[in-house]
């Protein structure tokens, strides 16, 4: 990640240096020609506009305001169609019952996650507009933000967002599930002689390999938050191992 480096000097008495990831002033009598990585968040964030990224903040959270609403609504819309009294959709809850619920409930961890996305990019919205606020030194100024939006843009600060797509997809898949289980022609024998066990079997393996995925991507994205592509690293990292 600190393999190419570069040196920024903005004028005689002060030198910017990042390091480990930080952005940091030091006076030039005390370091001269520090290294600054050239990395996502190296040279470019010192220079970026900062309306520019609160506008692109701010259309996230529009998205992730939009995703909470919906993995909300869908479940909402069908426990109200398969709870009713008659018809066969009403018999999909009798017997499917517990792939509908279980399938609800990820919806609306889904949602949550999305929810948690959209105050953490609120926060990161409120702190970079604090500190232009402040005004003052333009170096202090520029380096103070160069941190919230490399910080802001951390694959890390995005991983409620990727595991709420994970629990959302785990959502649906519970739901066609139900609908295989309920709709299965009877001609599917095998299906109908092992019902029970396969219906066990598939309603605990969800959660199980959405918990591993949730794992994987919460490693994957903080082990390798300041990269470019984490997972690409990640591959990179397993085959240097190999």
């Amino acid at each position: 990640m600190f393999a190419e480096t570069a040196t920024i000097k903005q004028d005689k008495s002060v030198t910017v240096a990042r390091s480990f990831g930080r952005v940091l002033l030091q006076p030039k009598d005390h370091m001269s020609d520090i290294a600054v990585p050239e990395t996502r968040w190296g040279l470019e964030c010192l220079t970026m506009d900062p309306k520019s990224y609160l506008d692109y903040l701010d259309k996230e959270m529009t998205i992730m305001g939009i995703l909470s609403a919906f993995s909300v609504a869908a479940p909402a819309g069908v426990l109200v169609t398969v709870m009713g009294k008659d018809g066969q959709v009403a018999a999909l809850w009798n017997s499917a019952s517990l792939f509908v619920i279980a399938g609800s409930v990820f919806c609306v961890l889904a949602a949550s996650l999305f929810y948690k996305e959209r105050s953490n990019l609120a926060w990161f919205y409120g702190q970079i507009s604090l500190v232009q606020a402040r005004g003052g030194d333009e170096t202090k100024l520029a380096t103070q933000l160069a941190d919230w939006f490399r910080d802001a843009d951390a694959w890390s600060t995005w991983l409620p967002y990727f595991c709420g797509f994970i629990l959302l997809l785990t959502g649906f898949t519970e739901y066609l599930l139900a609908i295989i289980f309920f709709a299965a022609p009877p001609h599917w024998k095998w299906l109908a002689v092992r019902i029970h066990d396969v219906k066990v079997v598939t309603f605990f393996l969800c959660p199980v390999i959405a918990a591993f995925a949730c794992i994987l991507e919460s490693y994957v994205r903080i082990r390798y938050e300041y990269e470019d592509d984490a997972w690409l690293e990640f591959r990179r990292a397993l085959t240097r191992r190999k």
